[in-house]
């Protein structure tokens, strides 16, 4: 196996764990707490994605790497886009959790319904987010 393959495969066995582990944790928190995590999920993915594109291309164009080098841009994006994604995730956590202190009550089948599906919804938002990961390293 190439190493573009096996970056591939562990890539997704670790979308794996994250869908089972948002999955627990989101059906134990409840749809309100769903909820806002999915609209914090988006917003630190899109400020992400906005912030990390034009920033890298900055630090590549400095950092010149040789024209056999592709990975070197692609890490410097990677790790840009993830750092400024949990930076933002965590400011926006917390001023969520300041603001929002009452927990919405919902009918119990409601409840686990949108627990679920908002669940989904913030898994969808990280493998939306990662794609570009993927057909980087599928590229190669």
């Amino acid at each position: 196996m190439s190493g573009p393959q096996i970056l591939t495969i562990i890539h997704l066995v670790g979308w794996g764990f994250i869908f089972l582990w948002i999955m627990a944790t989101g059906f134990n928190q409840g749809m309100w707490n769903n909820a806002l995590m999915f609209i914090n999920w988006m917003l630190a993915s899109f400020v992400a994605i906005t912030v990390s594109l034009p920033v890298s291309f900055l630090i590549i164009s400095s950092v010149k790497p040789s024209p056999g080098d592709t990975f070197t841009g692609f890490a410097i994006w990677a790790g840009l886009f993830w750092l400024v994604f949990l930076v933002t995730y965590l400011l926006v956590q917390m001023s969520t959790e300041s603001l929002s202190k009452v927990k919405v009550t919902f009918h119990p089948v409601a409840e686990t319904l949108g627990s679920l599906t908002f669940s989904l919804g913030v898994f969808l938002v990280l493998a939306g987010a990662t794609l570009p990961l993927l057909f980087f390293v599928r590229l190669h």
